[in-house]
């Protein structure tokens, strides 16, 4: 190095490179926030539970919505402000579009954006409710008196719900689905055969 040439102070280069950093930094994370739900936007509850007030007046206004698996919701203007804390924070119209955030302050996904899925049902697989709905459509099932639209109502509520779930330790034997498969084999036997099907319905 020459003479002529003049070395900055080592404490301005750190700073430089500091700046530097602080601006990358700024660049990335303005990148990788996602969205806030705006005005209008339209979305939809992926678990049961979660209440999103639509007013931030104490006296008055509408009740808060109590979300159900599958619902639908409009985002309005008072439901943005509803949602905003004492300290300014946006509340959970900053976590619809970040699914890691929701989990790591609710334990789960409550909110997604968009329409709901046409198929999405209001239980999950195995869930409290799920057991409650296939009990209830499977008695509905048995009670038609006809024995093909039996068999029919008995298979869609297998298509809609899926089996009996099972553990490596616990193996539950529901009383329906066994009466359901003998009643399958006789209906099998008695077209077989070309007899009727009389086997007792319940």
């Amino acid at each position: 190095m020459s003479h002529s040439e003049k070395t900055e102070p080592a404490g301005v280069v750190r700073l430089r490179a500091a700046r530097e950093a602080a601006d990358k930094l700024k660049e990335a994370v303005a990148v990788e926030i996602p969205p806030m739900v705006q005005d209008g936007d339209v979305i939809h509850a992926v678990s049961t539970g979660l209440n999103i007030p639509r007013t931030a007046s104490l006296w008055g206004g509408l009740p808060s919505l109590s979300l159900t698996r599958g619902d639908r919701v409009v985002v309005t203007q008072a439901m943005i402000e509803a949602a905003i804390d004492r300290h300014g924070n946006p509340g959970w119209t900053a976590l619809v579009h970040d699914p890691q955030r929701q989990i790591a302050r609710w334990g789960r996904i409550h909110l997604a954006p968009g329409e709901p899925p046409a198929d999405m049902q209001p239980w999950i697989y195995g869930d409290a409710s799920w057991s409650e709905q296939r009990e209830i459509a499977r008695k509905a099932a048995w009670q038609e008196i006809d024995p093909q639209r039996r068999a029919a109502a008995l298979e869609e509520v297998k298509r809609k719900f899926g089996p009996a779930p099972t553990t490596s330790t616990v193996h539950a034997v529901y009383k329906g689905d066994a009466m359901y498969d003998a009643q399958q084999a006789r209906i099998a036997e008695s077209a077989a055969t070309g007899t009727p099907n009389l086997g007792a319905s319940r």
